[in-house]
C-alpha cells in the first residue's frame, strides 16, 4: 500500500511541489506522484515537467515520481475530455487494484482537468482528498509563489530549484469534499462489460449509462438519428409544451435510441404488419412506451445488417392494471408509419440556467450563448441565476456589469449573493455547497416545469467538483462545462473581456464584448451526466 499524489501540470509546476510539501507537513509520506502532462512544447510543459521531477525528487527521493503525457494539448474538445477521462480511469484502477491511499489535486492544469478529476472522483473508494492549493501571497506581486514557466526559464538551475521548493506554510491547502458512489465498483464493473449487459436503468440515465461507457468499457456503437411520425411528433410536442412529466422521460428515451446495442436491451414486444417490424420499447419502470421500427433493417437484425434510423411511431403509457393506452392495435390500425420530423424540430425544453461566477463575466455569456445552440439538447433559456460570491471585490464587480448588461438584452437574470470571498478551508466549501444546494432546491420549486442545468465552469477550480457534488444531491441530470477550442481567438476575446476592461468600457461596448456575433466559435460546451447518490 502507497500514499500517491496525482495531479496535472498546467502553468506553474510550482502548485504540485507546492501541494507535496504541504501533505507532508500534514503528516502524509508521500511514496509516488505522478504527473500527467500535455503534449508539445508550446507551453513549455515537457520543460516543466523536468523542473518539477528534479525539486520531487530531492523531496521525496529518486523514483518516486512518474510523468504521464497525453495525447492532446488540452481536452478541449468532447474526444479529447473522454480520452484524459480513459487515462485518469486506468491509472485509478491500478491503484485501487493495488489498494493505494491517492490525493487527487485538481489545482495543477487548466480548469477543463480540473472538473473532469472530480468527476472520476465519484468512481474510486482509494481516494483519500480532492485537493487544492492556495497562495496565501497570490495577490503579492513580490511575495507569490507559483511562477509561470516563463518565468521560471529565465532563472538560473539554482534559482528554479528554490523557486520549486517554497516554504509548506505560505499556502493553504483546501480539502474539496465529494462522495464516493455506494455501488462505484459495481458500476465500474458493469459499465466495462463489452456485451451492455445487466440493466442500469434504476441507477444511471441513458445519457450517463452512454457516457460513462464510454469511459470504463469501449467506444459505442454507431449513433442512430431519431426520428418521429406526425403522430409520435404531435404527442411528444404537446407534452413539451405543457411542461409535462412525460416529455422528461421521453427524452431519456430518445437519449437511450441513437445506440442501437441499447435498443436491443430495452425491447418490450414484436409485432409484425406489411413485412416490417415494430417494437415497443420499456426503459426500467417508465410507464411510458415508444412504439419503433428502424430501417433500412429492423432492428433485430444489427449489427449483421445495417440500421441508420430510429422512427418513433407513437407513445403509449401502461395504467394501473398494466394496459396500454393507447393499444398496439389503435398504432397499427392508424397507418402513420411515415417520418416527418427529426429530433431537432422538438419544441425547445424551458431550462433555468444557474451559472457560479467566477473572475470572468464571459464564460456566463458564452455558457449562455452555446446552450441555446446545443444540437440534442433543445434547451431554451428562461433566465440566468448567478450565484456570485460578495466578498470578493472582483468577481462582485463582474456580476454588477452582468446584471446591466443582462438588463440591456431583456435576459433575465436572478442574482444570488453568497456570503464568501474564496474557498479557502473546508468552513467555506461546505458553505458553498449548503448555498449552492438550497439554491437548486429553490429554482425547482419555482420553476417545477423546466430542467436545471449547473455550468460548473466560470467559478474557482474547487467549485467545479462542488457543483458536481450539489447536482448529485439534488437530482439536476447533468452539468456543464465550457471548452475552449480555439485557444488564440478566446484569449484576445477574453482580454476585452477581463472586469478591468469592461469597467471603463460603455454600455454598448459591454455589451458588444460579452454577446459578440462569434461568441461560440472559440469554444464548446460538455455535458455530463450525474449519477445522483443512493445510500448504501
Amino acid at each position: 500500500m502507497a500514499n500517491v499524489l496525482i495531479a496535472t501540470l498546467g502553468e506553474s509546476p510550482i502548485v504540485i511541489s507546492a501541494m507535496a510539501a504541504k501533505l507532508r507537513e500534514s503528516g502524509v509520506q508521500l511514496d509516488q506522484v505522478e504527473v500527467l502532462y500535455p503534449q508539445g512544447d508550446a507551453k513549455l510543459i515537457g520543460y516543466g515537467y523536468i523542473m518539477l521531477q528534479d525539486a520531487l525528487e530531492a523531496m521525496l527521493g529518486q523514483g518516486r515520481v512518474g510523468g504521464v503525457e497525453l495525447p492532446f494539448e488540452d481536452p478541449n474538445s468532447y474526444e479529447h475530455s473522454l480520452t484524459f477521462l480513459r487515462i485518469v480511469s486506468g491509472l485509478l484502477s491500478t491503484h485501487q487494484d493495488m489498494g493505494d491511499n491517492v490525493y487527487l489535486a485538481i489545482s495543477g492544469g487548466r480548469k477543463n482537468m480540473a472538473a473532469l478529476l472530480s468527476v472520476m472522483a465519484q468512481f474510486f473508494p482509494c481516494i483519500r482528498a480532492l485537493l487544492h492549493i492556495l497562495d496565501r501571497n497570490e495577490d503579492d506581486r513580490l511575495k507569490h509563489h507559483f511562477f509561470s514557466l516563463e518565468d521560471l526559464v529565465m532563472l538560473s538551475p539554482a534559482e528554479q530549484m528554490a523557486r520549486m521548493q517554497p516554504p509548506a506554510e505560505d499556502f493553504d491547502l483546501v480539502n474539496i469534499p465529494f462522495k464516493v458512489l455506494a455501488d462505484a465498483a459495481e458500476l465500474r464493473k458493469v459499465l466495462g462489460q463489452a456485451d451492455q449487459g445487466g440493466d442500469l436503468s434504476a441507477r444511471l440515465s441513458p445519457a450517463a449509462e452512454t457516457f460513462y461507457r464510454q469511459v470504463f468499457g469501449e467506444q459505442p456503437a454507431k449513433r442512430l438519428r431519431v426520428r418521429f411520425t406526425q403522430s409520435a411528433f404531435d404527442q411528444l410536442s404537446k407534452w413539451l409544451n405543457e411542461g409535462s412529466t412525460h416529455a422528461t422521460i421521453l427524452a431519456n428515451y430518445i437519449d437511450l435510441m441513437h445506440d442501437p446495442n441499447r435498443i436491443l436491451g430495452h425491447l418490450h414486444g414484436t409485432f409484425r404488419k406489411d413485412d416490417r417490424l415494430y417494437h415497443f420499447c420499456k426503459l426500467g419502470r417508465t410507464a411510458e412506451r415508444p412504439l419503433l421500427y428502424t430501417i433500412p433493417n429492423p432492428i433485430d437484425a444489427y449489427p449483421e445488417k445495417r440500421v441508420d434510423d430510429v422512427i418513433v411511431c407513437g407513445i403509449s403509457v401502461e395504467n394501473a392494471s398494466g394496459k396500454y393506452v393507447p393499444d398496439i392495435d389503435y398504432w397499427l390500425n392508424k397507418a402513420d408509419f411515415k417520418p416527418v420530423n427529426d429530433e431537432q424540430d422538438l419544441p425547445k425544453r424551458e431550462c433555468i440556467l444557474i451559472a457560479p461566477l467566477g473572475e470572468s463575466p464571459m464564460v456566463v455569456t458564452q455558457a449562455y450563448a452555446l446552450l441555446q445552440d446545443r444540437d440534442g439538447e433543445n434547451l431554451k433559456i428562461n433566465s440566468v441565476v448567478l450565484p456570485y460570491f460578495v466578498d470578493n471585490g472582483l468577481i462582485r464587480a463582474g456580476a454588477e456589469i452582468l446584471e446591466q448588461v443582462f438588463r440591456r438584452k431583456k435576459i433575465t437574470l436572478d442574482m444570488q449573493p453568497i456570503g464568501l470571498g474564496d474557498l479557502r478551508n473546508e468552513a467555506d466549501c461546505a458553505a458553498y455547497l449548503q448555498a449552492l444546494c438550497e439554491l437548486i432546491e429553490n429554482q425547482k420549486q419555482i420553476h417545477s416545469e423546466c430542467d436545471i442545468a449547473l455550468l460548473i465552469a466560470g467559478g474557482r477550480k474547487g467549485m467545479s467538483a462542488l457543483g458536481l457534488l450539489a447536482a448529485q444531491m439534488t437530482g439536476v441530470s447533468r452539468v456543464y462545462h465550457t471548452l475552449v477550442t480555439d485557444e488564440a481567438r478566446d484569449r484576445r476575446i477574453m482580454d476585452g473581456c477581463q472586469v478591468s476592461s469592461l469597467e471603463s468600457a460603455g454600455n454598448k461596448d459591454r455589451e458588444a464584448r460579452l454577446f459578440p456575433p462569434d461568441i461560440g466559435e472559440s469554444a464548446a460546451i460538455f455535458a455530463i451526466p450525474v449519477i445522483h447518490m443512493v445510500q448504501g
